[in-house]
């Protein structure tokens, strides 16, 4: 490198034969060094911006995870209460048979009282046409025995 007032030089080496040499002067210098302190500075923001970006979704993100824990708990209400709404319905059919079955027994038990008055009067009906036989039949004893003693 040579220096030279005002003048910076600066050697590139390529390929160990080739020499290329860059002049700068100290506008170009300075403009340079301007932008790299400029570009530096919108590295830096830049960066600002994405860690503070980054903070904002590290925020987000625990909201949704809350947002999970929320809808998880309410999923285990839910459930709970469509356990207590299937075993009120099953109670609700419970007595809805029962009060079917209810009905059902005293309709039967009109039916059998029914059935066993008829019953009772056809048994009255027989003892008495089991009585007219048992009479009938002695009367029939009582005229053959009478024919019996005419003709011996």
């Amino acid at each position: 490198m040579f220096f030279y007032y005002g003048i910076l030089i600066l050697i590139l080496i390529e390929l160990k034969t080739k020499v290329r040499v860059w002049v700068m002067t100290d506008n170009t210098f300075n403009l340079v060094t301007k932008m790299y302190s400029e570009m530096t500075n919108k590295f830096e923001m830049m960066d600002h911006l994405f860690k503070t970006m980054n903070q904002r979704f590290d925020g987000i993100d625990q909201r949704f995870d809350g947002i999970d824990q929320r809808l998880d708990g309410m999923d285990k209400r839910f459930n709970s209460l469509e356990k207590k709404l299937d075993s009120k319905a099953d109670k609700l059919d419970i007595v809805r048979l029962e009060n079917k079955m209810d009905t059902n027994f005293k309709a039967l038990d009109d039916v059998y009282i029914q059935n066993s008055e008829q019953i009772s009067r056809v048994e009255m009906k027989v003892d008495s046409l089991a009585f007219k036989v048992g009479r009938n039949g002695m009367e029939i004893r009582v005229i053959k025995g009478g024919r019996d003693n005419k003709v011996k």
